[in-house]
């Protein structure tokens, strides 16, 4: 019976919000913010211990699970204008909202 650390111990590269990921499994990063609980994601790419597994354009028999755990705010970002002798300025500020995402499985759908 073959060692089932072995087998899960593969990468892929997904996509979120517009923006390509390589990620394993149990992984945790930052992304831009998702609205969803779960996500279920074909793969472009897999690369498996003996092999890579290259989409056109997903990978047909792989899926990643995805799991937001939360959602984070940047720190504040401050756009200042200022014009001399004139008493004029506007100071404004923004917080970036990402989502915190845990990779739970990249599942092989073949039988």
């Amino acid at each position: 019976m073959p060692n089932r650390n072995k087998l899960r111990n593969f990468l892929a590269v997904i996509e979120l919000g517009g923006k390509q990921y390589l990620v394993k499994e149990g992984e945790e990063f930052l992304v831009d913010k998702i609205d969803v609980k779960n996500l279920k994601i074909r793969p472009y790419l897999v690369i498996l211990e003996n092999k890579v597994l290259i989409g056109k354009p997903e990978v047909k028999n792989y899926i990643c699970e995805v799991k937001v755990l939360k959602q984070v705010k940047s720190k504040k970002k401050i756009a200042f204008k200022y014009k001399p002798k004139t008493g004029y300025h506007r100071k404004k500020g923004s917080r970036t909202i990402y989502s915190f995402v845990r990779i739970e499985k990249i599942i092989s759908k073949k039988k």
